[in-house]
């Protein structure tokens, strides 16, 4: 997954949740925080783009939205991962038990 592109603003809690959800799963982002003087030109897009809250995240050009969305873009993934990951534990703990006493 390549770089995506976090739209965020000062003490919103949703920005920090997505950031954090991000840097847990190493995801490199590039945060542009509209609540600074020097991105009103981003604020001044979401709003052409009738975007009204933040966090606003893209992967690429795809627009994946806020908090939730990122959630659930993420989920079959992670959902992947932890599934091959019980599957490990299932063949070992499977392998343990047929393990011949001595």
């Amino acid at each position: 997954m390549n770089a995506m592109i976090i739209y965020t603003q000062n003490k919103c809690i949703f920005c920090s949740k997505a950031k954090e959800l991000l840097r847990r799963n190493h995801i490199n982002y590039t945060e542009i925080n509209i609540s600074e003087k020097l991105h009103e030109a981003a604020k001044d897009y979401l709003k052409r783009k009738g975007y009204k809250t933040v966090p606003q995240v893209w992967d690429n050009d795809e627009h994946i939205g806020g908090y939730e969305e990122l959630v659930k873009y993420l989920k079959p993934k992670r959902r992947s991962e932890v599934l091959d990951c019980d599957m490990n534990v299932g063949v070992m703990r499977d392998a343990a038990f047929y393990k011949k006493p001595q």
